[in-house]
């Protein structure tokens, strides 16, 4: 009993910390929530180790926050293949964990709706609908 109080313990530990790492970090990051404990907990104990260890028990909590928002940083950075700062940071991801892949039926209608809305010229959705459509 003692080892599963333990481990939603722990959970609930780096859900927190792991909610709080991802705030600290502008921009939209959708991810399952099982990443987001993943990342409170690796930020808890490494970060957590080393503030501790630096500053004692307030270095703890900043330290695991501090972590667990490089972690959410490395992870836009390596899955998402996206800036952390700037215009990249506030588009949302394409590509990541938890990211709803779009069908080509879906792709090649929000080009139509671009091309309605006079954003893109026919030509243009012709080519991007054709390179859609042949796999490239």
């Amino acid at each position: 009993m003692d080892i599963v109080l333990g481990l939603l313990g722990l959970a609930l530990g780096g859900l927190v910390i792991g909610a709080l790492g991802r705030l600290a970090v502008p921009g939209p990051d959708p991810m399952p929530l099982w990443t987001t404990v993943l990342l409170g907990v690796v930020g808890a104990i490494v970060g957590g180790t080393a503030g501790y260890a630096l500053i004692g028990e307030a270095g703890y909590f900043l330290g695991a926050v501090i972590v667990a928002a490089l972690l959410v940083i490395g992870y836009r950075r390596v899955f998402q293949k996206r800036g952390v700062t700037g215009p990249e940071s506030k588009r949302r991801p394409v590509r990541g964990l938890g990211i709803r892949r779009r069908t080509r039926d879906q792709q090649i209608a929000e080009l139509a709706q671009l091309r309605d809305e006079g954003v893109l010229s026919e030509d243009e959705y012709e080519a991007k609908r054709t390179r859609l459509l042949s796999g490239r």
